[in-house]
């Protein structure tokens, strides 16, 4: 499988409403949903926060159940074996 974005860094990323879907099926949250908790709270800069709390939940469920996705009209279920999902933001020393 190759990204179909490809992002500037070299990897790919999800966009819009890609990156909702993706949130409830690992059973998080949606941006809209995780900005209200996180500005009634007074937090106004929870962006970075999404995308970390989130990479978090995507891995544990790619290490555990897995995550399905239908792509061309076929389902692809996708997982990765425990200890090797990298979770955004990657440390700078990690290879």
């Amino acid at each position: 499988m190759e990204p179909t974005k490809p992002y500037s860094s070299g990897v790919c990323h999800t966009i819009g409403h890609e990156l909702d879907e993706i949130a409830l099926k690992a059973g998080f949250q949606t941006r809209e949903e995780f900005a209200a908790d996180r500005e009634s709270n007074g937090d106004k800069y929870w962006k970075k926060s999404y995308g970390k709390e989130l990479s978090a939940a995507v891995g544990k469920r790619l290490e555990s159940k897995g995550i399905e996705w239908e792509i061309d009209g076929e389902k692809l279920l996708f997982r990765c074996l425990k200890g090797e999902f990298v979770p955004w933001p990657r440390k700078r020393n990690n290879t």
